[in-house]
């Protein structure tokens, strides 16, 4: 028995290693097969014909397809998206105690913490190089089964003795997680917000979201029944054989699918990088506003599992895995019901709202210092901020795509044609940063002040509480009421010049170059 999770590691190696072999094998059979059957009608096809050939037709006509055609594979892309956050939740109700009980300390379970937003940024830097000469399709697979093989490796380090040592792969295989859900998210939102108009963009957002938040929702408790049925390594093997299961799906029932069809995304040649979208000053303060979200989201995360399982909670694994399901439950709620508010009361009220609701839930979590002298910690008051928490957290963060979008066409005239993909890897550099820096911060705070956890809650308040508003005011100078329709029409329009007028060859060159 003591072999038997080697055995499943070599398993699930070898199968994602044929199974991708085979996927490859088949394209390039039938690359050869279309090289030998293709016909002189190429040679003679229309200008305009030859202009969407190069353009894509797949960007520029992704938005006109049939929703129904596009069903399967937004689907697809969701339940990618949700078995990565699910994969990476599913052991936050045992990760820190299990560290700290192989003899690591507070410090160092925040530290294995942040390698997953540290592998964010990595990612995030990466995918849009990756974008530029792979198909985002080919991005979501492959990562996907990368995914699978770092949930086993890290399964398979607590069968190791030496703290050290695990502690170090660890690390290693949360950078790995980290870095394949970058590129694997970066990819999916940058197909679904090519499949949707600019106006639509935080509804789509809010939907994506939810779902991804979907696998935040059971994966504690589910990570917590598995870790006390099969131990510790039980979890991680599960959820690589998830990713294993949709890596079967997605390249064997989707990719068939999308063949020969305006879905099926190519390589971006001319992609923007990271560097250049921080290039707009503006965009520094949707950045900052982002960073300053994700860090009272992380900060939390390490120390929710010892606070619980300590006076007066004393809650186990399971229990705990049931608790951290309301932040999750609660922002799904509040994207559905709120995803349109912005367009009744602006952009800025909105983001006022959220860090309202936000600093208020800090306040009564703990509960900070601000109320620890008259209300007692409970699990009624826990409960009652995380609702909080949940709620302000999804309505900001989902509000970051048509904020930044508005920042990029006035500055610049970027369109979400092009810089759909950059813009979900900016949010993830962004969100990785600070997901990186503050839950080692709060773990430092929580152990110098001998686990207290009243002062942990009530350092970030105040971060929130002092930073939030000022960005969001100098934020609010730059927004534009009703860009979304100005950024359509203009799309509309170019799309039908392009359309109507008769384009040479070396004209459509000259369109590819400047898009």
């Amino acid at each position: 028995m003591s072999h038997l999770p080697l055995v499943v590691l070599l398993c699930v190696l070898a199968g994602f290693l044929v199974l991708e072999a085979f996927v490859c094998f088949d394209a390039t059979e039938k690359k050869k097969f279309a090289a030998t059957t293709s016909t002189s009608e190429a040679a003679h096809a229309t200008s305009e014909t030859a202009v969407k050939s190069a353009v894509g037709a797949t960007y520029d006509e992704m938005e006109s397809v049939a929703f129904a055609s596009k069903m399967p594979l937004l689907w697809m892309i969701a339940f990618m998206c949700l078995a990565a956050d699910a994969g990476y939740n599913i052991i936050v109700p045992y990760l820190p105690s299990l560290v700290i009980h192989a003899g690591a300390t507070e410090v160092g379970a925040g530290f294995i913490i942040a390698c997953y937003p540290f592998g964010l940024v990595v990612g995030a830097l990466l995918a849009p190089y990756l974008l530029r000469i792979v198909p985002a399709v080919d991005v979501i697979r492959i990562s996907g089964a990368l995914m699978g093989v770092a949930s086993a490796c890290f399964g398979l380090t607590t069968h190791i003795d030496h703290a050290t040592v695990a502690v170090y792969i660890m690390c290693l295989c949360r950078v790995v997680l980290g870095t394949c859900i970058a590129a694997n998210e970066t990819s999916a939102q940058a197909m679904v917000f090519r499949m949707v108009k600019a106006s639509q963009i935080t509804r789509a957002n809010a939907v994506l979201m939810s779902i991804r938040f979907v696998g935040q929702l059971g994966s504690p408790a589910l990570g917590a029944l598995l870790y006390e049925a099969g131990g510790a390594s039980a979890p991680m093997l599960f959820s690589s054989a998830v990713f294993l299961a949709l890596y079967v799906v997605f390249a064997f029932w989707m990719m068939p699918r999308l063949k020969g069809t305006a879905l099926l995304p190519k390589p971006i040649p001319d992609q923007p990088g990271v560097f250049q979208i921080w290039s707009v000053p503006p965009a520094w303060l949707v950045i900052a506003y982002v960073c300053l979200l994700t860090t009272s989201e992380f900060a939390m995360e390490p120390l929710y599992n010892p606070v619980l399982k300590a006076s007066p909670y004393n809650l186990g694994y399971t229990e705990i895995g049931a608790w951290t399901l309301i932040a999750p439950c609660s922002g799904i709620l509040a994207a559905i019901l709120l995803m349109d508010a912005y367009k009744k009361i602006g952009i800025p009220a909105t983001l006022y709202a959220a860090v309202v609701v936000m600093v208020v839930g800090l306040i009564f979590l703990g509960p900070s210092k601000v109320l620890s002298s008259i209300l007692p910690p409970s699990l009624g008051l826990l409960a009652g901020a995380q609702v909080l928490q949940g709620a302000g957290y999804m309505v900001g963060l989902m509000m970051t795509p048509i904020m930044m979008l508005d920042v990029l066409w006035h500055e610049r005239k970027l369109t979400k044609k092009q810089v759909a993909g950059s813009m979900a890897a900016t949010n993830l550099v962004t969100s990785g940063i600070a997901g990186t820096l503050a839950p080692i911060l709060s773990s430092a705070v929580y152990q110098a002040t001998d686990s207290d956890f009243e002062w942990a809650t009530t350092s970030v308040l105040i971060l929130e509480a002092v930073c939030v508003p000022p960005v969001i005011f100098f934020l609010s100078r730059r927004l534009h009421p009703g860009f979304a329709e100005d950024e359509e029409q203009s799309e509309d329009g170019s799309d039908q010049e392009n359309t109507n007028d008769t384009v040479s060859p070396e004209r459509g060159v000259a369109i590819v170059n400047s898009i």
